[in-house]
């Protein structure tokens, strides 16, 4: 498939790895781009975009535009007009549940993949890097998705702090610790609570990172960082069915950053991990 092409980047130069990455955030848009509009806009060549075309394996720009809209319209059209907030009803089948859910999660994995500019990303795993401890702060569901984040995160030998008690999460902000990394969970980035503590961090020029949905809101302005997830569902305060798509959403970000983070100093925390996995046989802990 010319999109699992275009994810995986084999054999790109830098050039049309930019080109790449462009044509997956904006794919419905390049299929009734011009060459000439697309070398504006993703900073390329008009000949790099031909090239591309062809080594893609088409004969010519244009039919490389014909399979990449077949592509799209086959994988999203049938979840467009999904409710991601009331994806099923009491009468759906269970097959049809199972096909929804699936394509819902396959969506947002990628809407969320989209967001991603590689700029701020390398600029977060740098900051992240630099630090042996995190404290986590949110609540709700988005703040749920941190468990196998803090888990993984552990095994690398990272002091992680996740804690629900609000009491304990204030307690823990007012030490403004210097070297600790912030790490803010929350759909809107509206959350009072969660506000007045990034706003305190910021103040004390604390290094941050907030994970919200993509709306314009108060959290990603009081960060160091800001990432984003997909924003597909609408009545999360007003009582859809589940949070399944934003949830995705923060646990596909939480998992990019631990590999990315891995993989920065891949031969140290191969040991840590291998290390922690034989302490765990050792005493009977592992698979527990």
């Amino acid at each position: 498939m010319l999109i699992y092409k275009l994810q995986k980047k084999e054999d790109l130069s830098n050039s049309e790895r930019i080109l790449a990455d462009f044509i997956l955030a904006n794919t419905l848009r390049v299929c009734n781009m011009s060459t000439r509009e697309i070398s504006s806009e993703a900073f390329v060549s008009s000949a790099t975009v031909v090239r591309f075309a062809k080594k893609m394996g088409f004969d010519s720009y244009e039919q490389f535009k014909r399979q990449l809209y077949a592509e799209w319209k086959n994988t999203d059209e049938k979840y467009l007009l999904i409710d991601a907030d009331f994806p099923y009803d009491g009468t759906t089948p269970y097959d049809t549940i199972f096909d929804r859910i699936a394509g819902l999660e396959k969506k947002a994995i990628q809407e969320t993949r989209n967001l991603i500019c590689l700029d701020k990303w390398n600029a977060v795993i740098e900051d992240i890097v630099c630090y042996n401890s995190i404290d986590i702060y949110g609540d709700g569901i988005s703040y749920e998705a941190v468990h196998s984040f803090s888990s993984n995160m552990n095994r690398l030998g990272y002091n992680i702090f996740i804690e629900f008690d609000r009491s304990k999460q204030i307690h823990r902000s007012t030490n403004l610790f210097q070297d600790h990394f912030n790490l803010f969970l929350s759909y809107s980035g509206e959350s009072p609570f969660s506000l007045s503590i990034a706003k305190m961090f910021h103040a004390n020029k604390l290094k941050s990172l907030s994970i919200t949905s993509d709306r314009p809101n108060q959290l990603m302005h009081q960060t160091t960082h800001h990432l984003s997830i997909a924003r597909m569902e609408g009545r999360i305060q007003t009582g859809g069915i589940s949070t399944i798509c934003s949830t995705i959403s923060f646990i596909f970000i939480l998992d990019l950053i631990y590999s990315c983070v891995f993989q920065k100093k891949y031969e140290k925390n191969m040991k840590n991990l291998r290390k922690s996995i034989r302490a765990e046989m050792e005493f009977g802990l592992y698979g527990r």
